[in-house]
């Protein structure tokens, strides 16, 4: 008799179980296309890209890095609003700042006569508004297609000087970096054409292109140490890269009250 019982009781709590179960499952999103161009998008993009600088900034650096991001509307007319961000870095720097402190051999001393190993990379930042156009390839997937975009913005690169840990050189400290870091920048206007594609299980959205920057730069340190570069004039700082990002797409349908992603 107490086991019948038991097994009532098991078999109403395993019922009462699922029920609770069933209630806390969320309710499917509806099933939509992403493809399809019926309404407005907005967009956040993760991204890096590979840069080969030329002109005035082929000077100072060899090839360098960039990651990022933008955030963008792409209208139902498939145009695009938006603004991107990158901070760029490399290891590639074509002058050497410890020059000035070179003996005849090339050893460079901290204090007490130690040995010092001063590394030189380039950090910078990247910054434009744009406007674009996506030009579908099927008008069945209207969201898939060539992606050019034209923007206007900011470029800064700097000189940065990672000092030798084990040995302490005090011409390093405090401003003193600031005489060597040659920071320069200027109002730059970027390019971009590549692939824009949004797949309907809502992870594989991505774009990938090549990005050309020209930027109008002047060095702004009212004093720089000699490291065979004139500061003193107006340069054109040119980069070409090769960029791919990742998206997060918030889809937004006609009344404004359901969004998807």
């Amino acid at each position: 008799m107490d086991m019948t019982k038991t097994k009532e009781t098991q078999k109403v709590f395993l019922i009462l179980l699922f029920n609770f179960i069933f209630l806390l499952k969320p309710e499917a999103q509806p099933v939509i296309n992403l493809n399809d161009n019926t309404g407005t998008m907005f967009e956040l993009g993760f991204e890096y890209g590979l840069y080969l600088p030329q002109q005035d900034l082929d000077a100072y650096y060899g090839r360098y890095g960039g990651t990022g991001g933008h955030m963008q509307i792409l209208t139902k007319n498939n145009l695009y609003y938006g603004g991107q961000l990158q901070f760029i870095f490399g290891s590639q720097v074509s002058v050497d700042v410890s020059k000035v402190w070179k003996d005849p051999i090339d050893n460079v001393y901290g204090l007490n006569y130690t040995f010092a190993d001063i590394l030189t990379k380039q950090r910078g930042l990247s910054g434009q508004f744009y406007v674009g156009k996506l030009f579908p390839i099927k008008s069945s997937r209207a969201r898939m297609g060539i992606k050019a975009t034209i923007g206007v913005g900011f470029l800064q690169h700097k000189l940065h000087i990672q000092e030798d840990p084990e040995s302490f050189m005090p011409q390093l400290q405090d401003d003193y970096k600031a005489l060597l870091d040659h920071k320069t920048n200027g109002i730059s206007i970027q390019q971009f054409i590549g692939f824009h594609y949004l797949g309907n299980d809502r992870m594989a959205n991505w774009y990938v292109g090549f990005d050309f920057i020209e930027a109008f730069t002047k060095n702004r340190r009212s004093f720089n140490y000699n490291l065979d570069i004139p500061t003193d004039q107006d340069r054109l700082d040119i980069a070409t890269g090769f960029k791919i990002g990742w998206i997060l797409p918030f889809y937004i349908n006609e009344s404004s009250e359901n969004v998807w992603f």
